[in-house]
């Protein structure tokens, strides 16, 4: 099964009840990519005991970092546009399925009624766009897509998966 399919059939598995089995070394072998190297930098949290304040401050250097980052290569562009524009669709699945997935079906009565439920539901209603379609994530991105000359099919459709 092509990756894209089985991220599909994750998050519809109420559908595809044997996604489970063939997602599991499909999600193997992304946690083992994911792992490659990260040892190697000091990406650990700050902290031992979780403080709101020493993450934030934390999270704030990381991006900081991370815009400093942007701007010191900005004038060393290796990508041509086409090379740029290709690999944005090639991570089109990625971003759209797998960006917000964790979140998905996680908003029962429950879950939503406690404290970080209730973080979660947040962030969930910001990946949707907070009820303005033009600001869901998935449109988003199909928009970014657009812009770039490329017309995607549906979301929902088996061109979109290859």
């Amino acid at each position: 099964m092509c990756g894209n399919c089985i991220i599909t059939a994750l998050l519809n598995v109420d559908a595809y009840p044997d996604a489970l089995e063939a997602g599991r070394p499909f999600a193997l072998e992304w946690l083992v990519q994911s792992g490659v190297g990260a040892g190697s930098d000091d990406r650990r949290l700050p902290f031992e005991s979780y403080s709101a304040a020493a993450l934030k401050t934390w999270l704030d250097a990381k991006h900081r970092e991370q815009v400093d980052s942007y701007q010191a290569d900005a004038s060393a562009m290796t990508q041509s546009r086409e090379e740029l524009i290709h690999q944005s669709v090639q991570l089109c699945p990625m971003m759209v399925f797998i960006d917000g997935g964790w979140l998905q079906r996680f908003s029962s009565v429950v879950s939503c009624g406690t404290a970080i439920g209730s973080l979660l539901y947040h962030i969930y209603a910001d990946e949707l766009g907070n009820g303005s379609v033009t600001e869901n994530y998935p449109n988003v991105y199909r928009e970014l897509m657009h812009r770039m000359g490329v017309e995607l099919p549906g979301f929902g459709t088996r061109e979109f998966a290859f």
